[in-house]
């Protein structure tokens, strides 16, 4: 089977490195031994083997007689789009890590692949060396998948789990994983959420059968966590991890990417680092939990590896994207705990009233954590840090509360809010 790779980055080069280093072994999975003919790419780099491949800078040059299998890797939107299109068009199976460009134009990159009877391979598109699409594509293709939660985004993780570990500040995390090159220079796609919206909207799509709609997903990054929050988590029993979450009820599909508290001794509470995990519940599962590297050029290279086996098994197809559910798609509607960091004024009478705010609303608190005034600041100023674990509410239920609560509260300082993960993942 003959491969026509674009692009020369990193994870371009841990292709070919793979493809040079598994020869035998990869002409031992299928009937089709894999031959790179055709790499593109705008930048040459003479330090790569290019395995005896035909090099160009163009690479709709990779649509081509002498390539069976179009191999995107170039990033970005627009080029790829055309390139995968022609590609398609052409009758030519595709086998991409771009999520962006899914998330953007997956519905009629899809449509188009089922159309020309060929198929897309993105297992590298989200969460790397996780194989995850393939879990949901073709291993659990019997059963009805109920809920997605996973930490989709290595970043975040190492971000959120050094915090925790060095107690340090956010911007202090942020630095380290900058010195590290384990966060891209600017780190705002990832701290944002954006990045893990982009891929649950892609798993949603897998699991759900419902067309991918990056745009209805609701996302909160992780850049108002503090070191307190991370503290008083800990001290609550939790800890907090950015959780993209996808949950398939009877009338509509709730889709989030939000920080959440997690039980310490959850198994998603044990990945640290850089590290992604996937947890699934079906409906002949209660529990599945996929766990590895999310990103890097080896891991990613090897999710491309395995879809390129796939298509040469001849077991490629097109996913049912957009095939079967026309659900509503909103945020997290269902009920749920939630932290509540209160900047209190300390003053007499306040904690009363915090509690008969709660209690007017018909909302219990399962734990209250007050913590010492700051004797540096002046006292009309002087606020103390309340951690509130509140019985399970709506997001608009707690908006109502907050409004009430604001007038006691430091007006210099906002009430901080994280959704509590009850779900035993």
């Amino acid at each position: 089977m003959r491969l026509g790779i674009a692009g020369l980055g990193t994870v371009a080069q841990g292709l070919l490195a793979l493809v040079r280093e598994l020869g035998t072994h990869l002409d031992s999975c299928s009937d089709h031994a894999l031959e790179v003919t055709r790499v593109a790419s705008r930048r040459p780099r003479s330090e790569v083997d290019l395995l005896g491949a035909t090099f160009d800078s163009r690479v709709d040059s990779l649509v081509s007689d002498d390539v069976d299998v179009v191999v995107e890797l170039i990033g970005g939107t627009e080029a790829a789009r055309q390139l995968v299109c022609g590609a398609l068009e052409a009758g030519k199976p595709v086998v991409t890590a771009n999520k962006a460009l899914l998330a953007e134009h997956g519905n009629s990159i899809f449509e188009l692949a089922r159309s020309r009877g060929v198929s897309v391979g993105f297992e590298a598109s989200v969460c790397g060396g996780v194989p995850i699409i393939h879990t949901l594509h073709t291993s659990l293709a019997g059963t009805q998948i109920r809920e997605i939660a996973g930490i989709v985004n290595g970043t975040c993780n190492f971000v959120l789990s050094t915090m925790e570990e060095r107690d340090v500040s956010l911007a202090s995390a942020v630095s380290e994983a900058l010195r590290l090159g384990v966060a891209e220079a600017d780190p705002r796609f990832d701290i944002d959420g954006i990045d893990a919206g982009q891929k649950l909207s892609l798993l949603a799509a897998l699991a759900f059968g419902m067309p991918i709609r990056s745009n209805a997903v609701r996302v909160e990054g992780i850049s108002a966590v503090s070191r307190e929050d991370v503290r008083l988590a800990g001290e609550l029993g939790f800890r907090i991890r950015h959780i993209a979450q996808a949950r398939c009820g009877s009338e509509a599909i709730e889709l989030g990417v939000h920080p959440a508290l997690i039980k310490c001794d959850s198994t998603l509470a044990q990945v640290r680092g850089v590290l992604n995990a996937v947890a699934l519940r079906t409906s002949a599962l209660d529990k599945l939990v996929l766990l590895g590297p999310g990103a890097g050029g080896r891991a990613t290279a090897a999710a491309v590896l395995s879809d390129l086996l796939e298509v040469a098994r001849n077991r490629g197809k097109p996913p049912p994207i957009g095939r079967t559910r026309t659900l509503a798609i909103t945020g997290m509607k269902t009920p749920s705990r939630f932290y509540v960091n209160v900047p209190a004024l300390d003053r007499p009478g306040v904690m009363g009233q915090l509690g008969e705010i709660m209690s007017n609303h018909d909302v219990s608190l399962d734990a209250i954590l007050q913590k010492p005034a700051d004797a540096r600041t002046p006292r009309a100023r002087t606020w103390v840090p309340v951690a509130l674990l509140t019985s399970p509410i709506t997001s608009s239920e707690l908006a109502t509360v907050l409004q009430e609560l604001t007038p006691l509260t430091d007006p210099q300082r906002s009430i901080r809010t994280i959704r509590v993960m009850d779900s035993e993942y």
